[in-house]
């Protein structure tokens, strides 16, 4: 009972609701006789009196109590919070400086996709006012003045506001527009706020082998900064679930599509919450067949199973994928122009898994169930052969052009082509040449040798158009390094758009239309159409 409010001077970060020590040494000294001056005539003693008043020495909630409680009653400090239809369980602390300190999401990571970021900036009725005085705190001067007193501004704020809906900033500066007080998204400095006044999350998964159970969760990432959270668990990667239904689900060392279906996510529970995993199928570390494992998100489900399908599809035409891998191995040019990047068997290795991504995948959805993955396989089965050669003829005509780039580009040694040549060079690196067989679908690479041929042009002319060659590249730089940096906010929010894929190949197509104009583009292209795109993408 005393743990009981103990919580609650937590939630209302006070210290004076519990009694003190000297009121919780009077009860029982009024209670317990003077005399008893032993454990075993104080038991002798409780035993008898306890006969007639069971609960003598039992404390009351009422008298733990100094003072109201109404202050951290459950609607402004609820144990729980509601996101959509998911649930998550709420912790307060009330220490100033501990990691903890104000109130904690405690977030099951395979929930992580359950999370409104937005929602979190409220935190709950009872914290708000304080953090909005504290945000008021911290605007500027000039506009902090028109805010006086800030307490009183903060309370008629907070009345006004509907809690949990849209994003707090937001509503805030609409709230004070409508005082005549203009505030910007950059004058708003949440980040510099005390820990109390910022939600801090901790991210808790199961426990791997080898880590006691009666531990409880482990926690994986910890903090107040939802979008680097993300991040960390991103680069992480890879986390397989080590619970008794991963034991019952996990297989080892397939060559075929195991069962009549994968389940695409399983619940489980951790801490009393309930959570997801997600199955997937992935190459094992020999290469040669795949796992069925449990992953903690989605996302890095998805990317396995992305390659364990790729990978059972060739084991599923063994001798046509030696075959094709021949096809590409066996061509001394290609990997003679290859071997900057890697070795045959790397380039033989990129070659198989984009035929079996391109044939049996490309643009479809993942396949979870033995039909779809026996329909790819027939489907797939009829242009496996045909298709690999306009694969690898793609290919040869993309190192072929690439080593002719190569060759015209170390002619440019002077300083003044520098800023030409560095953008070249920064195409290439974008394009990904080393490993494009892996990193980026064919949809886009069948197109390489028309950019590399672009290139080509570009370079032949450099010497007598080097200040439009400079202008141009200078206008590419700029559009890159802003494509660049939205792609990365976005990535954080975990926000996804085929709106920014669109654009940065409409990029390459742009560099074909502004250094190239004899090369067609394989869409219409032009500034107007960049920026109206690039004014639809979110933020």
């Amino acid at each position: 009972m005393i743990e009981e409010v103990r919580v609650l001077e937590d939630k209302a970060r006070r210290r004076d609701i519990l009694i003190d020590e000297e009121s919780l040494y009077a009860f029982y000294d009024e209670r317990i006789p003077a005399d008893i001056a032993s454990l075993a005539a104080f038991d002798s003693w409780r035993r008898s009196v306890e006969k007639d008043s069971p609960q003598h020495l039992f404390l009351t909630r009422e008298y733990l109590l100094a003072r109201d409680d109404a202050e951290a009653d459950d609607e402004d400090f609820p144990d729980h919070l509601d996101m959509g239809a998911t649930r998550f369980a709420l912790e307060y602390k009330f220490e100033p400086g501990h990691v903890a300190d104000g109130v904690t999401l405690l977030l099951p990571v395979g929930l992580l996709d359950e999370v409104d970021e937005a929602r979190l900036q409220w935190l709950v009725p009872g914290l708000l006012q304080q953090k909005v005085e504290a945000l008021l705190k911290n605007l500027p001067k000039p506009i902090r003045r028109q805010l006086v007193p800030v307490p009183d501004t903060a309370m008629a704020l907070v009345a006004e506001l509907e809690f949990g809906k849209g994003d707090l900033l937001q509503s805030l500066s609409q709230q004070l527009r409508r005082r005549g007080v203009t505030v910007t998204a950059e004058d708003w400095q949440e980040a510099q706020l005390e820990s109390h006044c910022r939600c801090n999350i901790r991210v808790l998964g199961q426990r791997q082998e080898g880590q006691k159970e009666k531990s409880g969760p482990q926690t994986l990432a910890e903090g107040r900064d939802f979008t680097l959270l993300k991040r960390q668990l991103r680069e992480q990667g890879g986390r397989s679930v080590n619970t008794a239904v991963a034991g019952s689900l996990e297989q080892k060392g397939l060559a075929d599509f195991p069962g009549e279906e994968i389940p695409e996510s399983l619940s489980l529970s951790v801490k009393g919450m309930q959570s997801r995993a997600y199955p997937a199928l992935t190459p094992a570390e020999s290469g040669e067949v795949v796992d069925l494992r449990l992953f903690a998100t989605k996302q890095e489900a998805e990317t396995a199973h992305r390659r364990g399908l790729r990978l059972l599809f060739q084991l599923s035409y063994a001798q046509e994928f030696r075959q094709l891998r021949r096809r590409i191995g066996d061509n001394k040019v290609v990997t003679m122009q290859f071997s900057p990047y890697g070795n045959r068997r790397h380039l033989e290795d990129m070659f198989a898994d984009a035929v079996s991504d391109h044939v049996f995948l490309g643009q479809q959805t993942l396949v979870y169930t033995r039909r779809s993955f026996t329909e790819r396989q027939q489907q797939g089965r009829a242009v496996l052969l045909t298709e690999a050669e306009r694969l690898a003829a793609v290919v040869m005509q993309t190192y072929a052009a690439l080593a002719e780039v190569q060759v015209r580009l170390r002619s440019f040694t002077q300083i003044a082509f520098a800023r030409s040549v560095s953008d070249v060079r920064a195409q290439l690196d974008a394009l990904r040449m080393p490993d494009f067989l892996a990193a980026v679908p064919f949809q886009h690479w069948q197109h390489y040798p028309r950019y590399l041929k672009a290139l080509q042009l570009r370079l032949e002319k450099l010497g007598n158009n080097l200040v439009k060659d400079e202008a141009a590249s200078a206008e590419m730089t700029r559009r890159f390094q802003e494509y660049e940096k939205r792609k990365e906010q976005l990535a954080l929010r975990d926000v996804e758009t085929p709106l920014l894929e669109e654009y940065r190949w409409l990029l390459e197509e742009y560099r074909v239309s502004l250094f190239a104009q004899t090369v067609k583009t394989a869409v219409p292209v032009s500034v107007t159409r960049l920026d109206k795109l690039w004014a639809e993408i979110p933020k």
